[in-house]
């Protein structure tokens, strides 16, 4: 949900509009690389930070590099947000799997991996269907624009109340 209106929907449009598919590529490379530093990082990480700090600085990584991505800035600086964009989200993907096989019980891991591939499968074309719509009844930067505070919300609270505060730190816990 977090790449695939971006990368199907979002920056295509931009794109096909500046006449410049070329930059796309450019972009959606860099995403990729970002994020496959980012979970490659994950092991370093993990020896250095507890779990919740990992989570924290994830949530917060993606909240702040998609402001300036939703401002459809040159692609210099496009390319260099959506790097980080990558970067943040990267470590997420590790995190969850260390996650469900240390917290999980063998025998019921199956089951959660299933809804959590259930769940990658389902949101990222609603958010699509979702993301188009508001392309056509706001134009692209306001579909984009429309998009960053529901991100930017989303990550901080996860880290300010009390009830995510206490999930983000259970992540510490065995």
């Amino acid at each position: 949900a977090i790449y695939l209106p971006t990368e199907a929907v979002l920056l295509p449009t931009y794109f096909e509009r500046l006449g410049d598919p070329g930059a796309l590529g450019i972009v959606i490379s860099a995403l990729a690389l970002g994020a496959m530093i980012g979970a490659f990082s994950y092991g370093w990480l993990r020896q250095r930070l507890r779990l919740s700090t990992i989570a924290r600085l994830v949530l917060a990584g993606v909240a702040l590099s998609i402001v300036p991505m939703a401002l459809l800035p040159p692609l210099p600086v496009l390319a260099v947000a959506g790097f980080f964009l990558g970067l943040s989200w990267g470590p997420a993907d590790p995190m969850m799997s260390t996650l469900v096989q240390t917290r999980i019980p063998p025998n019921e891991q199956g089951r959660v991996y299933g809804v959590q591939m259930s769940a990658f499968y389902a949101v990222p074309p609603i958010a699509m269907l979702i993301v188009g719509g508001a392309v056509e009844q706001l134009g692209l930067a306001g579909a984009y624009l429309a998009r960053r505070p529901f991100r930017t919300v989303s990550g901080f609270v996860a880290q300010d109340l009390d009830g995510p505060r206490d999930a983000v730190h259970d992540l510490d816990e065995p």
